[in-house]
């Protein structure tokens, strides 16, 4: 059913703070937030309950500054950033499926996060990227 998803959240709300991590948060919350709007009268799930702003997490570009990519550069597969990284196989199966991609994506972000001292970032002058 899939109002129960979006209501589960607002609950989660009360009591968690709710990280929202995505590899494509534009498309990957645009159907919540469909619901949000429709069916409980409320702001995009990109907003607390309190109305408080939650930023989501694009792992695709926190996994780009990971690895000092320049922004030029095409982009890059969650495979190929943990084989960069070192980071062997996730347990979490990758198939397309939503759950499982969910399961996936936010195991990934932990073990990238965790890798983060090994990296070293660099930051571009402005005008590089103009």
């Amino acid at each position: 059913n899939g109002f129960e998803f979006p209501a589960e959240i607002i609950s989660f709300d009360e009591d968690y703070d709710v990280m929202i991590v995505s590899d494509n948060p534009s498309f990957d919350i645009a159907e919540i937030n469909s619901y949000y709007r429709r069916f409980l009268k409320r702001k995009p799930i990109n907003y607390r309950k309190d109305g408080t702003y939650r930023m989501p997490v694009d792992t695709d570009s926190y996994i780009r500054g990971k690895l000092n990519i320049d922004i030029r550069e095409k982009w890059i597969s969650t495979e190929s950033a943990l084989k960069r990284l070192g980071i062997p196989d996730l347990q979490s199966v990758h198939d397309h499926s939503p759950e499982n991609d969910a399961m996936y994506i936010a195991e990934a972000y932990v073990l990238i996060s965790q890798a983060r001292e090994k990296i070293q970032c660099t930051v571009l002058p402005y005008n590089v990227m103009h």
